[in-house]
């Protein structure tokens, strides 16, 4: 071989082995810059390759779509769509797959899949049902993929962190058919919403939760849940302490049996008025056989969920003893048994669960180791006590069990609800399937009370309505219901025989109490009200949402009374406390407080033993009741009588037509007849405030009345002190010949009470043969006949007086007296203080001149010297006055001795 043509061969070698290097240099270096390089992709082309999962109405829509070389494919954002709207959003999507295995590829070959945020949200809502955060799924073996995602609903977040076998994950759902069929992203959609949806009602009730779970979905896997926090919202369900584990294993013969025990520290349940609390919750399902998680529906195995104690706070407060359920049922959860056993209940009771939850056995309680309290309006009250109470639950038969399920019978020899006086109950009935209770026989025996009747009680609302009837004696049960119930009874005192009623009573329980209706029909023999008694009386009773109302017929040793009364529920403050209506025979001096303290301060000046009335009005709280110038109570009553009645202690033989009103702070009263002193009296008042004082506006007209019955009526009056009420009737002359006639008639106006402060006019007019013989004037008949005149028998005989007057607050102004008789007659004037009794009255004396000829008359006028040369002076008390005679010449020589 020449060395020349070797050379060159070798040459040729080393080129194309150059070539090649230079080749997969070049390759390398182009790999290189695609790895570090984004290559868009047209939205078109990705959307081309989901049109797959597009349906009619599923559509996707795309933004910043990119591929980096070999199995990086990216969107800034991915839009679900259905029917139009958006209904799935997906940021910052990132996925990792091998490029050549797209077309026939598996989950298995997924190296990751991550995005920053996932939101669900349904087309009616504005805010996501489910939103996932920092999802990143990322393989970490030949068939398992590690996962980290923060789920978030309703302000709860669950944290979950774990491995995930899709291959087992397989395993344990169905197997799939050799033709699998189609996925229909459509349904799956609907099914995540509707999930995502229950989830968020569950939470808005639970309240937030911030948990944590680590899963192993893999061969012998499990899963562990925490709560890493306690919720502090205001949600009506709040738990704390919650600990779940799950674990699955692996049987021969292909079943698995899962293993799940979970324990709650508490659960809170917030309603209304009551807050629910159940403490160390814990439960525990130890043999879950199944062969797929797809078609487990059964072989659940014994089941245990036990709570160590329930607490009540709020309304009702106090503890409840532990509780546990055991399920056996190889059916689910179905059928099981109920158990408390404690000192306090012995509960044994199989339950079984088909669209409503049905039990039969036996329980008992013993109520006086309850220390079960109700905040009420009467203050903190037991709310059950007494001696052992049974309940015995039957199940119905099969062709009753669609509309009572249950027969329920309940004992209780001496039980007290609500510190009730004790009683003993026995109650038989049913429970439907939506649990209302039916009581179609019960019998109670409570204090004085004896009854029998039916009880039904529904739920959600608590609606309830009870029908008794027998022997009731209302106050017995006076804390079952408001406040309302017992202040209707306050006042009544029943005697030893037992009232007979028929009720109804219906409401809800846990309500305002303005929600329960009353009605029936209650009979009592004797009872008293205020100080009235009656001997006998029947009620019609009805309570509604605005008032309780009363329609009754009382019979007293007076007569008979018919009437309605009206008490308004919830009645602001100044609002309507009490209105009336009745008529009939009306003992006023027994039934004075009857009507409260406003009517009785306006009657109190009045007194009867029994009149034949006609009352109406309506009584008002004032917020103001010093002045009650805010108080809206009125009221209109009429009064007839023949028999004994009085007026600030002044008696009446009759009284006929009258009628008193009161409205606007204004008394007034119309008397056209009464009967006082033998005559007949008109009575026009009227009574007001003003200036912060009662004015007293009254108009008195008296005619034909007997003077000695008139002045021993006037005797008794309510404002005369001893002294005079004694002087008057030392005074009166009873003799049937001299007793006279008296007209009086005054107007007058002044301050309520004080009558020494009026102002007025009025007139009196005395007609008597023997006026001489009365203490008028000083007894100036008696005087002059003393003073022995020569004058004829007689001259100083009267028959007649009459006085016209005006009242200036204390004194009494006359200026025109006029004493008459036969021959002579007295002119006077003066005046009477009322509050001193001191009089002062000057008159004079014209002897024979009150003759009725007038020729005559105007002669002896003027040839009667003793009226011009004589006057009288009346002066001291009325009591026992001094008379002075004064002569022309005394009143020039004053120092003469004037005679007494």
């Amino acid at each position: 071989m020449k060395p020349d043509k070797s050379y060159l061969s070798l040459y040729k070698g080393k080129a194309r082995a150059t070539k090649f290097l230079f080749i997969l240099f070049a390759v390398q270096i182009l790999l290189l810059s695609l790895l570090s390089v984004s290559i868009p992709v047209p939205v078109e082309f990705a959307e081309q390759l989901l049109e797959d999962y597009e349906t009619k109405d599923i559509t996707f829509e795309l933004e910043q779509v990119a591929f980096t070389f070999p199995d990086k494919i990216t969107a800034r954002k991915v839009v679900l769509l259905k029917n139009g709207h958006q209904t799935g959003l997906v940021h910052e999507l990132k996925i990792q797959y091998p490029f050549l295995k797209l077309p026939w590829g598996k989950w298995r070959n997924l190296k990751r899949i991550c995005a920053k945020n996932i939101s669900l949200q349904t087309p009616v809502e504005s805010q996501p049902v489910l939103q996932l955060t920092n999802f990143d799924l990322q393989k970490s073996g030949d068939m398992e993929h590690d996962l980290k995602v923060s789920i978030h609903s309703d302000q709860s977040l669950l944290k979950v962190k774990g491995v995930v076998d899709f291959e087992y994950l397989k395993s344990l759902l169905k197997a799939t058919p050799l033709k699998e069929p189609h996925f229909q992203l459509s349904e799956s959609v609907d099914r995540l919403l509707r999930s995502g949806g229950d989830l968020k009602t569950i939470l808005q009730e639970t309240g937030s939760l911030d948990l944590e779970t680590f899963l192993n979905i893999s061969s012998n896997g499990d899963l562990s849940l925490s709560q890493l926090g306690r919720d502090t919202g205001e949600e009506t369900a709040l738990l704390n302490g919650l600990r779940a584990y799950l674990q699955i294993f692996e049987q021969d013969g292909g079943t698995r049996i899962a293993s799940i025990k979970a324990n709650l520290k508490d659960l809170t349940i917030k309603q209304e008025n009551i807050v629910t609390v159940l403490r160390n919750i814990s439960f525990s399902n130890q043999s879950i056989s199944f062969e797929h998680l797809n078609t487990l529906k059964s072989n659940f195995g014994k089941s245990s969920l036990r709570v160590d104690e329930i607490e009540l706070k709020g309304k009702v407060e106090g503890r409840l003893p532990a509780l546990d359920i055991i399920s056996n049922s190889t059916d689910g959860l179905e059928k099981g048994m109920v158990f408390s056993e404690s000192n306090r209940t012995r509960v044994a009771l199989a339950y079984q669960y088909d669209s409503f939850v049905s039990l039969h056995g036996d329980a008992s309680i013993d109520p006086k180791l309850f220390d079960l309290h109700c905040h009420t309006k009467k203050g903190r009250l037991r709310v059950i006590d007494g001696d052992e109470c049974t309940l015995s639950l039957l199940k119905s038969k099969v062709n009753e069990r669609a509309f009572a399920p249950m027969h329920f019978r309940v004992t209780a020899p001496r039980l007290s609800v609500m510190e009730a006086p004790d009683g003993s109950f026995s109650l038989q009935g049913l429970i439907y399937p939506d649990y209302s209770i039916k009581v179609d026989s019960a019998w109670a025996k409570i204090g004085k009370s004896e009854a029998s009747g039916t009880y039904s009680q529904s739920w959600f609302p608590h609606n309830f309505r009870f029908l008794l009837k027998g022997e009731l004696f209302p106050p017995d049960i006076s804390n079952w219901f408001g406040s309302w119930w017992k202040s209707i009874w306050t006042d009544f005192r029943f005697s030893e025989k037992t009232p007979s009623g028929d009720f109804s009573v219906s409401g809800t329980w846990g309500s305002s109490s303005s929600d329960t209706i009353t009605f029936g029909i209650i009979k009592t023999q004797k009872l008293t009200y205020r100080n009235f008694t009656a001997s006998q009386s029947s009620a019609i009773v009805k309570t509604d949402s605005n008032q309780t109302s009363v329609h009754t017929i009382i019979k007293h040793k007076k007569g008979q009374l018919r009437g309605n009364f009206s008490f308004p529920r919830n009645s602001p403050p100044e609002g309507e406390i009490l209105s009336f209506d009745f008529n009939g025979d009306y003992p006023l001096n027994d039934g004075r407080q009857t009507f409260g303290p406003e009517v009785e301060r306006y009657l109190i000046d009045f007194n009867s033993t029994n009149l034949l009335c006609e009352v109406s009005g309506s009584i008002f709280r004032s917020l103001n009741a010093a002045s009650g110038e805010s108080n809206k109570t009125h009221y209109k009553i009429k009064i007839s009588t023949d028999q004994n009645a009085s007026l600030w202690n002044i008696p009446t033989e009759h009284i006929h037509g009258g009628e008193i009103t009161y409205k606007n702070r204004v008394t007034s009263g119309k008397f056209p007849s009464i009967g006082l002193g033998n005559g007949i009296a008109t009575l026009d008042f009227k009574s007001e405030n003003q200036a912060g004082s009662k004015v007293f506006d009254f108009n008195f007209n008296l005619r034909g009345a007997d003077r000695t019955a008139l002045i021993s009526s006037i005797s008794k009056a309510k404002h005369l002190n001893r002294d005079s009420r004694n002087h008057i009737l030392e005074n009166i002359d009873s003799s049937k010949e001299s007793n006279g006639k008296i007209d009086l008639r005054i107007n007058a106006r002044g301050p309520f009470g004080n009558f020494l402060q009026f102002t007025g006019t009025g007139h009196i007019r005395l007609i008597e043969e023997s006026l001489q013989k009365v203490n008028l004037l000083g007894k100036i008949s008696e005087r002059l006949d003393a003073v022995k005149l020569p004058i004829p028998s007689g001259s100083f005989s009267f028959e007649m007086l009459e006085i016209p007057f005006r009242l200036e607050n204390e004194n009494v102004h006359s200026d025109k007296i006029l004493l008459t008789g036969p021959l002579s007659r007295i002119e006077a004037s003066g005046v009477l203080n009322l509050a001193s009794g001191e009089i002062d009255v000057t008159s004079t004396l014209k002897l024979i001149g009150n003759l009725k000829i007038p020729i005559l008359k105007n002669i002896l006028n003027l040839a009667d010297p003793l009226s011009k040369i004589t006057e009288i002076r009346i002066t001291g008390h009325w009591k026992n006055p001094k008379t002075e005679f004064i002569t022309s010449l005394e009143k020039i020589l004053p120092f003469r001795r004037r005679s007494k």
